[in-house]
């Protein structure tokens, strides 16, 4: 006994019985709902569990701390930053308070030296006083228009 094939009527007959079957389940039977809702389903107990284990507000009360935190951390910051900016100012102050002193210090060595330079040279005999000039313009590095003896003079005695 052989089989015989079912018709193409046939075959189209069994397709419509099964999906008027399948329109007739109820809508949470069907597999394409179930797939769907489950994971939103899970989410929303999830959600539940965290409320009414108390996570979420562990969670909040643990945020606030670590704001408290972080906000006196941050004043702390910004009062040793204050400190640090008075401290900067009052060592800007006193060096320039120091390098007054210092420029002043060196005018009045400059002009004393000077006027010991002046005194010493005035009493010295012209050859010795550009001879000395050349010597102390050859320290500077700048010669003056005096200084043209190339060695010392004999002293008179």
């Amino acid at each position: 006994m052989t089989k015989v094939p079912p018709s193409k009527d046939e075959l189209e007959r069994q397709k419509l019985a099964l999906e008027i079957r399948e329109l007739q389940r109820k809508w949470w039977k069907r597999p394409g709902y179930i797939s769907a809702l489950l994971p939103i389903m899970l989410a929303s107990l999830t959600v539940l569990a965290g409320i009414l284990s108390g996570f979420f507000d562990r969670e909040r009360a643990k945020l606030q701390n670590e704001i408290a935190i972080l906000r006196d951390e941050k004043s702390a910051l910004l009062e040793a930053q204050s400190a640090i900016h008075k401290a900067n100012e009052d060592a800007e102050k006193r060096l320039a308070d120091l390098t007054a002193t210092y420029q002043a210090f060196r005018r009045q060595v400059t002009q004393e030296s000077q006027e010991l330079f002046d005194a010493t040279m005035a009493g010295q005999d012209p050859e010795m006083r550009r001879y000395i000039e050349k010597m102390l313009s050859s320290d500077r590095g700048t010669p003056t228009p005096a200084a043209t003896a190339t060695s010392p003079p004999e002293q008179k005695k």
